[in-house]
């Protein structure tokens, strides 16, 4: 038979749950143990429902001290500097405090002064019932839809749309380049590498010879085959998925397209890379985003995310060293997520460092614009490539982009 005392902390976590966002804990072996816990409360973050006597309370300590480790970690990320809050409905307790935990003894009336205040709502839920097992029972079903209901709206609210957008920005342009290849193929001599070219893939020639540098950015939206541009869509969702919840819609834009630009740009100065697309150069950038922000709230002190992180980051750098695969791309997009990922972070512990990091971002971004500018004496011309593209915008009636191209390459590049 259900007791009254069972009755209050029933009571108690219905309408904890229901108004005020808290989350109930059950441990395995510790059924009548009732956990709550709100990491969006300072003052009660952890909230312990229990009707046991004070005097065997105290001698729980080292459990006590497991429990509020294991939800700092596992739940919040980080060390708890709050205490637990033991709230005890058995008529024999009485109020202390400890070091790192506090208890509180409730009754029908009148409610805790602490409590109270807290909790307004409370004295609306706690009072006596004249059937406790139907009163309990009732309690269940209502927490259980009330859970039921949060968990679709968080499902809802956890959909990455903005990432979502970006990913049918892509898709859509993948099917106008297998479109325009199509259109094209009636042209002698065209090739999925014109094609890539002509939507405006990252490509040496136009960008030292007709200083097209507005592909450092266009070829990040383009893809060499549908198996890249599933395998890019993925990562982009996956890490969409966690770092729309960490930045606003603006810096998550900022993150990706600096970053694909990072990777552009770095792979002009260094790399003889002569053409290159897809949106890896932004994944990495955003990649270099997740990890600092899982450092910067000390979740990578969590063995199973570390190791995680570990496996993840060694798979990055294996696909990074493939054959077809830009290194350079990915590098200068993961240094550029995390340059711009580090000024945007809310961390105190980072905040003497961020003018040193802007000032290191900027000269960065002049060099490498400054190295872009100029002109290239060393890069190889792809003539039939570079003839081929003028062909195929002349087949679409662009005349005027082609000639304006054609002139360009013959006064900035060198004669066959």
């Amino acid at each position: 038979m259900i007791e009254n005392r069972d009755v209050m902390l029933y009571q108690v976590m219905d309408c904890l749950v229901a108004n005020y966002g808290y989350h109930i804990i059950r441990f395995q072996g510790q059924k009548k143990d009732l956990w709550l816990t709100n990491k969006d409360n300072p003052h009660f973050p952890i909230i312990r429902l229990t009707s046991k006597v004070s005097s065997s309370i105290v001698f729980e300590k080292d459990y006590l001290n497991r429990v509020k480790s294991f939800l700092g970690q596992f739940m919040f990320a980080k060390e708890m500097q709050s205490e637990i809050i033991i709230i005890n409905s058995n008529p024999e307790s009485v109020n202390f405090q400890e070091e790192n935990f506090s208890q509180i003894t409730i009754s029908y009336e009148p409610l805790p002064v602490r409590l109270d205040e807290a909790f307004p709502k409370l004295k609306e839920y706690v009072h006596p019932v004249e059937n406790n097992d139907e009163a309990v029972a009732q309690i269940n079903r209502n927490i259980e839809a009330f859970q039921m209901k949060k968990a679709k709206e968080a499902k809802r609210k956890s959909i990455p749309k903005f990432t979502l957008g970006i990913m049918a920005i892509c898709i859509l342009i993948y099917a106008l380049q297998f479109i325009l290849g199509q259109v094209l193929s009636n042209v002698p001599g065209n090739d999925w590498n014109s094609t890539l070219i002509l939507c405006g893939a990252y490509y040496t020639n136009f960008i030292s010879g007709a200083h097209e540098y507005w592909r450092f950015l266009t070829y990040g939206f383009l893809h060499a085959d549908i198996i890249h541009l599933f395998v890019n869509m993925m990562s982009l969702y996956y890490l969409g998925n966690y770092l729309q919840r960490v930045y606003t819609r603006k810096q998550f834009l900022v993150i990706l397209l600096a970053s694909i630009i990072g990777g552009g740009l770095l792979t002009y100065i260094v790399s003889p890379t002569p053409l290159m697309v897809g949106i890896s150069g932004g994944l990495y950038g955003l990649l270099g985003a997740y990890l600092l922000s899982i450092i910067e709230n000390d979740m990578i002190r969590i063995p199973q995310i570390r190791n995680s992180v570990i496996q993840v980051v060694l798979i990055n750098i294996l696909i990074s060293l493939m054959p077809g695969i830009s290194l350079t791309g990915h590098l200068g997009g993961f240094i550029v997520g995390v340059g711009i990922a580090f000024l945007f972070s809310h961390a105190r512990r980072y905040k003497p460092y961020k003018i040193h990091v802007a000032i290191s971002m900027s000269i960065i971004v002049l060099v490498a614009a400054y190295f872009a500018i100029q002109p290239r004496n060393n890069v190889n011309v792809y003539y039939n490539t570079n003839q081929q593209v003028i062909k195929d915008l002349e087949y679409i009636n662009l005349d005027g982009y082609a000639n304006y191209l054609e002139n360009q390459l013959i006064h900035y590049l060198p004669e066959e």
